[in-house]
């Protein structure tokens, strides 16, 4: 099970990227004016940086690194695994629905991601250190 919590740790953290790549390129506002001379109706579109600055990128990747933790810390220190999935899981959750008006949904599939993979700790056998489960009961 600890492959899967990790798997889902990696999903969650791609889900994050994808999310922040499309926040900060895709156009999010559109504008339509017109002016009383001509009667031609212009339209734009801005990004999400354009209209709210340069903040956005540190708070877009400033979750999306949240997001990453549980993964890194799978392949660095994995007794440390299920309590940052929980603690980053139910803060990312906290995060997309405080901010579901605005961005905040775009990040509900890594949320969800990372909920499954701190469910999937819970079903994680702990072992002794060096040990492991390979080659056993084959006598």
């Amino acid at each position: 099970m600890r492959r899967v919590a990790t798997a889902l740790s990696l999903v969650a953290v791609l889900c994050a990227g994808a999310a922040s790549a499309y926040l900060l390129t895709a156009p999010m506002y559109g504008t339509a004016s017109s002016s009383s001379e001509s009667g031609e109706l212009v339209m734009s579109n801005s990004t999400i940086v354009e209209v709210d600055g340069p903040w956005v990128i540190m708070l877009v990747a400033f979750v999306t690194m949240v997001a990453g933790a549980p993964f890194v810390l799978a392949l660095v220190a994995p007794s440390a695994q299920r309590a940052i999935t929980w603690l980053t899981a139910v803060l990312l959750l906290a995060f997309s629905v405080v901010a579901g008006f605005s961005i905040g949904l775009f990040f509900m599939p890594s949320a969800l991601a990372l909920l499954a993979a701190a469910i999937a700790t819970v079903f994680v056998k702990h072992e002794p250190e060096g040990s492991s489960s390979r080659g056993r009961g084959a006598h």
